[in-house]
């Protein structure tokens, strides 16, 4: 279910991530799909997100004589908690020179039950980005995101882990090279003053406890 505000969360479980940064490239190709990703940790406090983990993918593709793209998916190891911006994505598809078309805005999804518009099963966990006015050019690029407080923990090639949708031409499925959040959840990190924090917390509830065994 998508909240509609700038900034928001959808999934299961609060966990803070400790510190890794990754990073892979790959070429892009004629038709087909290219998709790379990195990871970094957002440091600032002031953001929503603080403390989780920015996924960037930059991804390609050209469905030859097909339509535009109407949506993508990334298949993901297991339930996370995702959050998104709104938007989500840009794309620009290929234009003249003289005449570069405006950038599409893309939607965030966090899909628990598959989808079967492209044969994937109920029951698979993935990231979709629908584009709300699906581009009539066949081919284009773009820049996608989303956050998750799970931390990096694959990392590599991972084979038919995307794919995109369009309406008249088949499914376009490919590779991602780069990083996606890990199987397991993030060992909890606390920053400095959260941990001092939970020290008073803990002092504080061993005092009450003192006090109310004293009185009885």
């Amino acid at each position: 279910m998508m909240m509609m505000k700038s900034k928001y969360f959808a999934g299961v479980g609060w966990v803070a991530a400790a510190v890794i940064v990754c990073s892979c490239s790959a070429p892009a190709f004629a038709i087909g799909v290219s998709a790379t990703s990195s990871a970094e940790l957002i440091t600032d406090t002031e953001d929503p997100f603080f403390n989780s983990y920015k996924y960037t993918f930059e991804m390609t593709w050209d469905f030859g004589d097909g339509g535009g793209a109407s949506h993508w998916d990334v298949i993901l190891c297991g339930e996370r908690q995702i959050g998104f911006d709104d938007p989500a994505g840009t794309s620009t598809p290929p234009g003249p020179d003289d005449d570069p078309p405006g950038p599409s805005e893309w939607v965030g999804y966090y899909e628990t039950n598959g989808d079967s518009s492209v044969g994937i099963p109920e029951g698979v966990v993935l990231v979709k980005w629908n584009n709300p006015t699906p581009d009539p050019w066949s081919a284009g690029s773009g820049t996608f995101w989303f956050y998750s407080t799970t931390g990096p923990g694959q990392v590599g090639t991972f084979t038919d882990r995307v794919v995109v949708k369009d309406g008249t031409a088949p499914d376009l499925w490919g590779n991602l090279v780069g990083v996606l959040p890990g199987c397991e959840p993030t060992v909890v990190i606390p920053e400095p003053l959260t941990m001092v924090g939970m020290f008073m917390g803990v002092c504080g509830l061993g005092g009450y406890i003192r006090r109310k065994r004293r009185r009885a």
